[in-house]
C-alpha cells in the first residue's frame, strides 16, 4: 500500500500542476499579473473577503506541503496525510469549482491512508473503487447518455460506422452504445467477487487505456486532467487488483518475510485492536467514511416532486453522463462590456436572435482553468449571481435552471429567472452557497 499511496500522492501533484489556475489565491496582484482567471469563484458559505486569500493561501500550502512529503517518503505518515484532507477542505469552502470529481477521490484516499493500516486501507479503496464504477455506469443507463455522450464515444472507437442519411441515426451500431455502461457494470461485478477480482482489474485497465484514446487529442480532445486521471485510475487497478502481494515487495521486505517465517512465532500474540484503543476508534472511523462515500450517491437523483437530487452529481460519479443539471445564463448585448474579456469571448447570439447573448460558462473553464465545468445547477446559479453583480442592470441578466433528466424520457424540468433579484431569491433554497 506504500507504493499505491506515494503513486496517488505524485498522481494529485500532477493533477494540480494541469488545473494550476483552478487553486491559486484571489489575491489582487495574482490577478492583474494575469495569473489567476476571472471565472466566478463560488464558496460554500459567505466568508469575509479579507480572508478568503489567507484562507486559500493556507489551505494551498498545506495540501501541496502533504502531498509532496507524503510522494517522498517510502512509509507516508498520518499527519501528511492528514494536511491533504484539511488543505482540500478548505479550498473547497472559498470555491466549490475545485470538487472535481478526482480532488473528491483524493480526499476520500488520504483519509483512508491516514487513519487504516495496509489492509485495512485495501478493502477500503477497494470498495470505493467498485462503488465508483457501479454508480458511474448505472448514470449512463439513461437517454441523455444514450443519444449524445455514448455515440460520440462510439464514432472515436468505431470510425468505420456512419449514420444513416436520413434519420442520422447508427442503426444496429445504436446498439454498441449500451455495451459501454454495461462493461462498466461488469467491472464493478467482477471486482467484488474475489475470484474474479484480478480479471476485474485487467478490464479496468483496458477500459481506462480506451478512454485515454477516446478522450485524448486524437478523438474528443478532453481536458488534460481527465486524462490524467484516467491514466492514475489504470494504474491503481494494475497495483489494487492485478499485482500480486509479493510482487510488490522490495528485495529488502522480502528477506524479512522470509526470515519472519522461518522464526517461531510469539507466545498468544495480541491483535493490535484488542491493546490499542485508538486503533479501534481509527478503524470505526475508516469504515464510518466508506460507508458514508458509498451511501450518499444514492441521493444524486431528485425524488418526485423536485428538480435536484440530495447529493451532487460528480461526488456521485457521474462521470461523462449530461444528465446532470444545469444553468444556461443570458446577457443582454447591451451589458456584454461589463463582463471580462474571456467571458464575452466565450458568449454567443441568443437562438432567437432578440439582443441576448448566450454564456458558455463550459467553454469558459475550459479556457481559463483547463477543467470541466462543476456541473450542478446550485453552482452554476451562483455564477450567474456573481455575474448579475457586475452588471449596471439589474435586468441585463436572465437564467433558464434545467433540472436533473429523466432517465427514460430525457426530459427536463425548467425554471426561468429574469433579473438580478430572482437570481438571488433562488439562491435561498440552497444551503452551499452564500446569501445576498
Amino acid at each position: 500500500m506504500n507504493l499505491l499511496t506515494r503513486v496517488w500522492a505524485a498522481s494529485l501533484l500532477t493533477l494540480l500542476a494541469a488545473s494550476w489556475r483552478l487553486w491559486l489565491p484571489d489575491w489582487n496582484w495574482l490577478s492583474e499579473s494575469g495569473w489567476t482567471s476571472d471565472f466566478p469563484r463560488v464558496a460554500m458559505f459567505a466568508i469575509n473577503p479579507a480572508l478568503t486569500p489567507l484562507v486559500e493561501l493556507l489551505g494551498l500550502t498545506t495540501l501541496l506541503g502533504g502531498l509532496l512529503a507524503t510522494a517522498s517518503r517510502r512509509r507516508p505518515r498520518a499527519v501528511e496525510l492528514g494536511c491533504v484532507v484539511v488543505g482540500l477542505t478548505a479550498l473547497w469552502v472559498t470555491n466549490q469549482h475545485r470538487l472535481q470529481p478526482w480532488a473528491y477521490q483524493g480526499w476520500l484516499y488520504a483519509a483512508v491512508f491516514a487513519l487504516a493500516s495496509p489492509p485495512q486501507a485495501k478493502r477500503a479503496l477497494t470498495v470505493l473503487t467498485i462503488s465508483v464504477y457501479a454508480y458511474s455506469s448505472l448514470g449512463k443507463f439513461d437517454q441523455q447518455f444514450l443519444r449524445t455522450v455514448g455515440p460520440d464515444f462510439v464514432r472515436v472507437l468505431m470510425p468505420w460506422l456512419t449514420p444513416d442519411a436520413t434519420t442520422g441515426r447508427f442503426g444496429i451500431a445504436e446498439s454498441a452504445v449500451l455495451t459501454l455502461p454495461l462493461a462498466e457494470l461488469s467491472i464493478a461485478v467482477l471486482l467484488t467477487i474475489p475470484r474474479t477480482r484480478r480479471w476485474g482489474g485487467f478490464a479496468a485497465i483496458t477500459m481506462h487505456l480506451l478512454l485515454l484514446l477516446v478522450l485524448g487529442p486524437l478523438g474528443l480532445g478532453h481536458s488534460t486532467a481527465v486524462l490524467i486521471w484516467n491514466l492514475f485510475l489504470a494504474v491503481q487497478a494494475w497495483l489494487l487488483f492485478v499485482r500480486r502481494p509479493h510482487e510488490s515487495a522490495s528485495p529488502g521486505e522480502a528477506t524479512a518475510a522470509v526470515a519472519d517465517r522461518s522464526s517461531p512465532p510469539p507466545l498468544e500474540p495480541k491483535p493490535e485492536s484488542a491493546t490499542d484503543p485508538l486503533a479501534i476508534y481509527r478503524r470505526y472511523a475508516v469504515t464510518l467514511i466508506v460507508i458514508t462515500a458509498v451511501a450518499l450517491p444514492l441521493g444524486e437523483r431528485p425524488p418526485a416532486g423536485r428538480t435536484d437530487g440530495h447529493w451532487d452529481h460528480w461526488l456521485s460519479w457521474a462521470l461523462y453522463s449530461p444528465h446532470t443539471s444545469r444553468v444556461e445564463i443570458e446577457i443582454h448585448g447591451s451589458q456584454l462590456d461589463s463582463l471580462p474579456a474571456e467571458a464575452v469571448r466565450h458568449s454567443r447570439v441568443g437562438r432567437d436572435d432578440d439582443g441576448w447573448h448566450e454564456l458558455r460558462i463550459d467553454r469558459w473553464s475550459l479556457a481559463e482553468l483547463a477543467v470541466p465545468v462543476y456541473p450542478q445547477a446550485r453552482f452554476q446559479l451562483g455564477i450567474a449571481q456573481k455575474i448579475a453583480a457586475q452588471l449596471e442592470s439589474p435586468a441585463a441578466i436572465r437564467v433558464k435552471i434545467r433540472g436533473v433528466s429523466n432517465r427514460r424520457s430525457g426530459q427536463r424540468h425548467e425554471t426561468w429567472l429574469l433579473g438580478a433579484n430572482e437570481i438571488n431569491q433562488a439562491t435561498r433554497h440552497y444551503w452551499l452557497l452564500p446569501k445576498p
